[in-house]
Formats: C-alpha cells, sequence, structure tokens
C-alpha cells in the first residue's frame, strides 16, 4: 500500500472528528399564566412531570421604575406544611425585564431568565428577592408562569 503523506492524515482527523449534536428542541414544560388581575409573591410554582432540562423561564413582574433585572433561585419543594425544612436551592440566575408589558397596568412587565437545570420529576419554586411575581386565583396563587426545556437523562436527585 502507497503512503498518502501528511495531508491524508489530517483529512482522515478532521472527518473522525466528532460533530457536537443539536440540543433537543425546545419546548414548553410548564404553564400557569392567564389574564386575571395581578396580586404578588416572591414564590412562582413549577411542576415538572418527566425529567427535564429546564433551559428558560417566563415570568410576569412589576418592576420598579427603571430596574432591569432581578436575581432569582430555584429550589426543590417537598410539600412540607409550614416549608421550613427540606427545601434545596439549585441553581438561579437573573430574570431580564421583557418588552411584554401590559398597557393597561404600569409596570408589569414581561421577565425572562435561564436557569439551566436538570430537573426531576416534582415541584419546583422559583423565588425573586422581593414579591413582584404576579398571582391569582387562577394561577393558584402560584404566579404567572411558563417555563420551557427538553427531555433530560433521569434529571439530578431531589
Amino acid at each position: 500500500m502507497r503512503w498518502m503523506g501528511p495531508c491524508f492524515a489530517l483529512t482522515l482527523a478532521v472527518l473522525a472528528w466528532p460533530v457536537a449534536a443539536d440540543p433537543p428542541a425546545e419546548r414548553q414544560v410548564f404553564d400557569s399564566w392567564n389574564d386575571g388581575g395581578c396580586g404578588v409573591t416572591n414564590i412562582a410554582f413549577i411542576d415538572i412531570a418527566a425529567p427535564t432540562h429546564l433551559t428558560r423561564v417566563h415570568l410576569k413582574l412589576m418592576w420598579d421604575g427603571d430596574e432591569t433585572q432581578m436575581p432569582f433561585t430555584v429550589t426543590t419543594w417537598d410539600n412540607i406544611p409550614d416549608d421550613t425544612t427540606g427545601e434545596k436551592t439549585l441553581g438561579g440566575g437573573v430574570l431580564a425585564r421583557g418588552d411584554d408589558c401590559d398597557p393597561r397596568k404600569e409596570g408589569w412587565c414581561s421577565a425572562d431568565g435561564a436557569p439551566n437545570l436538570d430537573l426531576a420529576p416534582g415541584t419546583y419554586k422559583i423565588i425573586t428577592e422581593r414579591e413582584a411575581i404576579c398571582q391569582d386565583p387562577d394561577s393558584r396563587g402560584s404566579g404567572f408562569l411558563r417555563a420551557f426545556g427538553y427531555p433530560a437523562g433521569g434529571g439530578k436527585p431531589r
């Protein structure tokens, strides 16, 4: 067999280089949004039905003046009546003020954050530093929240 030289070997190496697969398509995994009037809370609950990589959360917040960002955390919720034990912080980030604002109510605008967490089935909390999340009885008092992600391989243990 004839030797093909270094260019041929380099070509074979490049062709064999692993290519990163595209991430799975993002889809809505939870929705408690409605068009009702708003009271405020600092906690929005999210129910995850199957192992999910949570890519994005979209909430309705009452923003103060020129405020454009708000920190948030994602925690477990173990259905304990007094909710003082069993909670574990999994991650968080910053919610950014969106352009989707309620023309009838000044200050009520959307907020988007990217927690990028693998979650096992269960109930979780999105917590903001102050009471600003829109909530009403139709959202079960849990905040106006849409969550997006894709199937995860097992989720993190809770």
